[in-house]
């Protein structure tokens, strides 16, 4: 018996399309983001993440609660809508956005 997942998940769509901005922010590779999970105690393989990023897999609770420990983030901003457009409320570390001021 397969179960359908259903395409209007918000939640979910929301936490992928977050890690992926996170992680491109901070210049993070796929492997890169499973070497900070791993050093957590969170493994996962590359792949996975791929599969989350592209919406061809869903983002466990388990691991939603390593990602704000790796990015450094309570889970409600983790899954809150970015303010910021321009840096995404996480500008790169060192620099500070220009536009909402918030500093990396």
């Amino acid at each position: 018996m397969s179960v359908s997942r259903p395409e209007n998940l918000n939640v979910s769509r929301a936490l992928a399309k977050r890690m992926l901005d996170l992680r491109h922010r901070r210049g993070w590779s796929i492997a890169t983001t499973v070497e900070h999970l791993a050093a957590i105690g969170y493994v996962i393989s590359p792949q996975a993440i791929s599969k989350q990023e592209n919406r061809e897999s869903m983002i466990s609770v388990d691991q939603a609660v390593a990602l704000t420990k790796v990015f450094g983030m309570p889970l409600g901003e983790l899954l809150a809508e970015p303010k910021c457009a321009t840096c995404g409320d996480t500008p790169p570390i060192g620099f500070m956005c220009r536009h909402c001021g918030l500093e990396g």
